[in-house]
Formats: C-alpha cells, structure tokens, sequence
C-alpha cells in the first residue's frame, strides 16, 4: 500500500511539473524580443535643425513649427570666456504637440508635479566642436507659437540625469503676446542654453495615487509607457513600471510603443479613469508605423 501511495503523489507531483512547465512555456513564446526603445524611438522623433549665423543677425531664427529666436554674437562666449566670431552655428529642436514629446522621450513633469505645457524646445550654440554658453547677464528673445493662448505660462529650463528630464521653474521672464497678424506667442527672455519648457505646474487637488504596469505576454523591459493628461495638456513617462503621483479621478489615454527586432512597432492604448492603486494589464498589439502616428496625432 505504501509503494502504490508513493508511485501514486510521484505521478501526481510529474503531472504537476509537466502542466507548470508547459504554461510557463507559453507564456515564453508570447514574450516577444523588443529592441531597446531608442531604437525605434528615435527613428521618428524631431530632428535638430541648423542655422549657421555669418554675418549680425538682421533677422531672427524662425523654426519649422514657427519658434522665433532673436540672438547675436555678443551673447554668446567659448566656456572660458573667449568672445565668439562669425560664423557660428545654433541649433533647434521643437516640440510642441503630445506625439513629438513622446517620440523624444521628453515628458512634462518636473519638481514632483505634473506641467501643463505650451512646448518644449532646444536651444544650444556652438563653433567647430566647441558649445558656446550665454555671457553672464545676457538672454536671448524666443516666441514660443500658442493657439490655445494661457496667461498662466512661465519658463522652466530641464536638466537630465540618467536620460530622465526633470524641469525647474525659472525666473525667466515671459509674456502672452499678439503680433500683426492676430497670431498668439508667448515671448519669452531665456536666460540659459538646452531644454526650455513653457508650461506652469497644472491645477489639480485632491488624492493622488501612484499607477502600476503588469503583463503576462510581454516583457515591459523595452516598452515605453507613456500617459497623457487631456485635460492638463500634459505627458507623463512611466519608469520601472511605475507612475509619478497622479490624481484620483482623472481621465487619461495611456499609450504603450515598442518595436520588435525588425523594427516592426508594437502598441498598447487604452483610456481610462485614475483609481486608487490601479494596475493596467498590458497586452501589446502589432501594429504599422502609419497606424501609431495617427493614434499619436489625435491624442
């Protein structure tokens, strides 16, 4: 009896094995092997654009998506103080709409709050291989473009630390402005090179709580997980599978991007509503490079 007992819990304890083993198998093959995110990511984001400066500058820089930046060479200096002679070179990034942010990986949020936005942009200045900074005092005059014009803007410059962006309120002075045409700007008077975001901490109250992101097909490793904030114009970033705090109750659209070895995009999209403690399941779908931007455009 004791035989037949130990062959009966050791077939039983075999099936078990072989039963775990072959969902554990399962679930292997649905893992699906992402490129790192920067792979795809920046295949799509905003490129730099270049202007060389030979002459003074009579007219001001104007950006594809309509940043206008007037500067001269007596603003800038080599890092050990040395005056800058003709020609230099500036260069710019814009991005003002949640696809462009999200492609460049450059959330707005900053000092453990949530930013509303108006756009992000780069400055820097530079002369063969050498970046140029401001001379101490000096600003340079940027019009960031508005359609949704908001008296509440203010500047804040980034600083990034491990590829993560974190921005800081600045004094900068800034002002919502009406040029000939009745188009809206908010003029800015930068004080410093890099990351530049015109924004102010959004306005919301009550509980906020953390989000998490879990799957069982795919591994979240090369997976960016974005969540955009209609309501406040803004976009967050999820490290670690983890969010920044984020207020109970409101309406978000989450966004999920990788791409396969192939370069073959992957995505995950749901809207939701903010609860306490909430964990999103992620399952990601196949999906084609149009298809994300237009999802992306109509965030």
């Amino acid at each position: 009896m004791k035989t037949y007992n130990l062959f009966k819990n050791a077939a039983i304890f075999l099936l078990a094995v072989l039963l775990f083993s072959g969902c554990s198998k399962k679930r292997l093959e649905n893992n699906r092997p992402y490129l790192s995110l920067n792979s795809y990511l920046d295949s799509k984001k905003q490129q730099e654009q270049t202007f060389e400066i030979d002459t003074p500058a009579t007219k001001p820089i104007i950006g594809q998506q309509g940043t206008t930046i007037y500067q001269s060479a007596d603003i800038f200096m080599y890092p050990n103080g040395d005056s800058v002679h003709y020609p230099y070179y500036v260069g710019l990034v814009e991005l003002y709409t949640p696809k462009d942010m999200i492609y460049y990986q450059m959330p707005t949020y900053g000092s453990g709050h949530i930013l509303t936005t108006g756009g992000e942009i780069y400055v820097h200045a530079y002369k063969d291989s050498t970046d140029l900074v401001l001379r101490p005092g000096k600003t340079f005059s940027t019009y960031f473009p508005t359609t949704q014009p908001d008296s509440s803007m203010k500047i804040f410059h980034g600083s990034i630390s491990d590829s993560i962006v974190n921005w800081s309120q600045s004094t900068d002075p800034i002002q919502l402005t009406t040029d000939s045409s009745g188009n809206n700007n908010y003029l800015g008077h930068i004080s410093s090179l890099g990351w530049i975001n015109c924004d102010y901490f959004a306005n919301y109250s009550g509980d906020t709580t953390t989000i998490s992101f879990s799957s069982i097909t795919d591994s979240l490793a090369n997976v960016g997980i974005f969540i955009y904030f209609p309501s406040l114009k803004s976009i967050m970033q999820v490290y670690n599978q983890t969010s920044q705090s984020i207020p109970v109750g409101i309406s978000v659209k989450i966004i999920c991007i990788a791409a396969d070895t192939g370069m073959i995009p992957y995505y995950y999209y749901e809207e939701a509503t903010i609860s306490q403690g909430m964990t999103v399941n992620v399952t990601m779908t196949q999906t084609t490079d149009a298809d994300l931007e237009t999802l992306l455009d109509n965030l």
